[in-house]
């Protein structure tokens, strides 16, 4: 695990895979996030005595359903952190994932410091999420995450083309990657 911005870590899989499975942990006061990205072999159970120093997790924030796996069962019964998903990924979720929280496929504020956004494209029910902390807003866009400039919620929908669309940084692109 290693810190990519203040309170966010990136997570590598304990066994080797392409680099581009990798999770997010997000330490916070409110509890701790995970967004698990694992490929059906791997896991980051080598990373669970980490994640256990820093408060353990309280959920899994799943964007899409390409990256669910029977290893996000094995992390929600470790911490008692279950997975979050969207109705329209839940279908291709739940025969895999047992411990599975639904929410509604439209942009809403899943608790005050974490928005849902439905980004449909590359899965129909895929989502993003917006999560706001110190001061700052992460946005997480499948396997990457982006810091934002805070803006009113009017303004999102230009930041976040404006964050995938432009040269800016991100971890698994640029910066840090």
């Amino acid at each position: 695990m290693n810190e990519i911005f203040p309170n966010i870590y990136q997570i590598f899989p304990s066994k080797q895979t392409p680099s581009k499975y990798r999770s997010f942990f997000v330490k916070r006061d409110e509890g701790n996030l995970l967004i698990p990205c694992f490929s059906t072999n791997s896991t980051i159970e080598a990373h669970f005595d980490a994640i256990a120093e820093l408060g353990g997790l309280s959920r899994q924030l799943l964007g899409d359903s390409h990256f669910k796996s029977s290893h996000c069962d094995q992390v929600a019964e470790r911490f008692n952190a279950p997975v979050y998903c969207s109705e329209g990924e839940a279908p291709d979720v739940t025969p895999v994932v047992k411990q599975v929280m639904i929410f509604p496929f439209t942009r809403h504020l899943l608790e005050p410091q974490i928005e849902v956004i439905p980004t449909p494209g590359h899965r129909p029910g895929g989502v993003c999420y917006l999560i706001s902390m110190l001061e700052k807003q992460y946005q997480d866009f499948r396997s990457r995450i982006y810091p934002t400039p805070k803006s009113p919620p009017h303004c999102m929908e230009r930041g976040l083309q404006d964050a995938f669309f432009s040269p800016s940084p991100s971890i698994g692109e640029g910066a840090g990657g």
